[in-house]
């Protein structure tokens, strides 16, 4: 027999996981809930993204800038080529926090500049298929948390519709839900992102990154 959340310790916060549960999908408790109303909502972040030393998408980003100041040397006194190509991770922390991500948004669709919808998936799952996390030498696509992973999976089994709710791309996130041969049909992609940003979003963008002249 299978222990539900079997990498989790045994604490109040999973015994308060499980006793919802079979709370909820007993048909006979006050509190049942039927399956076309079981939704249960995640955050990208922190359950199937790894999130340091970067977001995997700011890694992915932080290597395709990389490859610009390889290819053109006269970028390599610009930021945020610049730090890239000198794996100046310190420098780009900086715009870690939530009011400083747009800033960073910004430049690195500048730095995509006439770059069709078609090529930046091909290179976003191009890099998903052969980049390695620094630390553990893993694929990213390898790289989720277990714990998180497990709960997915439980709710999935007890007929819960789970969402993945997230501000990153879905070009970055759909090859690695499939990687991890997660049910699709009932995990549900959400993101506030897209790739395809009407123009008047990609312009306040880039002037909130100061890069519009």
């Amino acid at each position: 027999m299978t222990i539900p959340l079997s990498s989790w310790n045994a604490t109040a916060t999973r015994q308060a996981i499980l006793d919802f549960v079979s709370t909820v999908t007993d048909d006979e408790h006050a509190n049942y809930i039927p399956p076309p109303e079981r939704i249960a909502d995640f955050d990208n972040d922190g359950t199937l993204w790894c999130e340091r030393p970067l977001y995997f998408q700011f890694a992915g980003a932080f290597d395709f800038l990389k490859d610009l100041a390889v290819a053109d040397p006269k970028l390599r006194d610009q930021q945020p080529y610049k730090a890239a190509y000198a794996n100046d991770l310190a420098w780009f922390s900086r715009y870690a926090s939530n009011d400083m991500i747009p800033q960073l948004v910004g430049m690195l669709l500048h730095a995509a500049d006439g770059e069709t919808q078609d090529e930046f998936e091909v290179r976003a799952l191009r890099w998903l298929q052969d980049a390695r996390h620094p630390r553990f030498d893993r694929l990213y696509t390898e790289l989720t948390y277990k714990p998180m992973v497990e709960l997915l999976d439980y709710l999935q089994a007890h007929d819960f519709h789970v969402y993945i709710c997230s501000g990153g791309g879905m070009d970055y996130r759909v090859p690695r839900i499939n990687a991890r041969k997660c049910e699709i049909a009932s995990l549900h992609l959400w993101s506030h992102v897209t790739v395809r940003q009407p123009e008047s979003a990609i312009t306040a963008l880039l002037a909130e990154a100061s890069l519009l002249r």
